[in-house]
């Protein structure tokens, strides 16, 4: 039962951080990037390998840029700002999950 909880609650997170991803990729809206990278980086508390997600909304927000035309510079700058906003949020993510980790087990 408790794997099912797990497993329901990395989807509505995978989803959400997907989603509000998506609507920065569309819009540029920092606040939908910001609510996104938090539920991101809370499923690293939930299980360590939906870092495996992370990655994968990563591609999918650089491949939706790529398409919508951004190339050279312009795709740079939106690149370097989804990491100077999205990356403290997934190395808070981690951390937290270390030091849990640590308590919990020595």
């Amino acid at each position: 039962m408790r794997n099912q909880n797990e497993n329901n609650l990395i989807l509505l997170l995978t989803l959400t951080g997907l989603c509000f991803q998506h609507e920065w990729a569309r819009t540029g809206k920092q606040r939908a990037l910001v609510i996104g990278s938090l539920a991101l980086a809370a499923n690293l508390l939930v299980r360590l390998t939906t870092v495996l997600d992370i990655a994968a909304v990563g591609s999918f927000v650089l491949l939706l840029l790529w398409i919508e035309g951004n190339r050279g510079a312009e795709l740079l700058s939106k690149l370097w700002r989804y990491a100077r906003t999205a990356l403290p949020f997934y190395a808070a993510g981690l951390l937290l999950d270390r030091l849990y980790q640590l308590y919990r087990f020595g």
